[in-house]
């Protein structure tokens, strides 16, 4: 895989907890696919992880507190910093848990 600077090394990473459902989707961007009922579309991040650009209002990840431009770091315990593009989407479609966990970071937080 492609090694990148870790994403925002200076921000806490949190662990969010976000429950598929609710019938609320959003899209990848550029992919225009669903982002598997979690409510958020991403992208890889150019400073690694991937960037949330989206949240769905009342879906599930706004619901849990994630923010667009969140950077997702770890995806239910496993770091994703490196990890290519399709990654999360495709772990995401294998993946049937009712609860995902995600380890954000936020530009400018010390703490969430």
């Amino acid at each position: 895989g492609v090694r990148r600077r870790s994403a925002l090394p200076n921000a806490p990473l949190v662990l969010f907890r976000v429950e598929r459902g609710g019938g609320n989707t959003a899209t990848q961007a550029g992919l225009g696919e669903p982002a598997v009922g979690i409510g958020m579309g991403f992208k890889l991040s150019a400073g690694g992880g991937f960037l949330v650009s989206n949240v769905q209002p009342g879906g599930p990840a706004d619901r849990a507190g994630v923010r667009s431009n969140d950077v997702i770091c770890t995806f239910n315990g496993e770091g994703i910093t490196n990890k290519p593009g399709s990654y999360l989407s495709d772990v995401l479609a294998t993946n049937d848990d009712a609860i995902v966990r995600f380890g954000l970071r936020r530009e400018g937080a010390t703490s969430l």
